[in-house]
């Protein structure tokens, strides 16, 4: 088993140990601690380099992850999430038309929109598959 040995300063070894004890992990599992940031490092930088945004929710609350390395990588890949949209004189006057003219969904739509919003609903559980070596 190869050994690995970093030097830390005392506020990093604090954050470290603060987590390993919320992870339930015990002083002699350091290896096991290290296993776990890897693998949710790799999951997040595999998204982030795909262009995805990585977020918390709770309800109606959303945090997003920031990072100034992520949004590097996000940025070579030209992955911004943003694209300009142009349009001309004709799509411009029917997009005020449709803004002006309000929001009325079918019955159906509402049913829709309500079942995707309910806190009750349970998204589906995701499967990801194996990242490329």
């Amino acid at each position: 088993m190869a050994r690995f040995q970093a030097q830390v300063n005392s506020a990093l070894e604090g954050d470290l140990n603060d987590l390993r004890q919320s992870l339930g992990l015990s002083p002699n599992q350091k290896a096991d601690l290290l296993g776990e940031m890897v693998r949710l490092s790799a999951w997040i930088v595999h998204f982030a380099q795909k262009g995805w945004s990585v977020q918390a929710r709770k309800g109606r609350s959303v945090e997003h992850l920031h990072s100034i390395v992520l949004d590097r990588t996000r940025r070579k890949k030209g992955a911004t999430g943003l694209r300009r949209v142009t349009l001309n004189a004709e799509e411009a006057d029917r997009l005020l038309d449709l803004l002006e003219g309000g929001f009325a969904p079918t019955p159906a739509l509402r049913n829709s929109l309500k079942h995707i919003s309910g806190t009750e609903r349970k998204p589906p559980s995701l499967k990801w598959p194996p990242a490329d070596e």
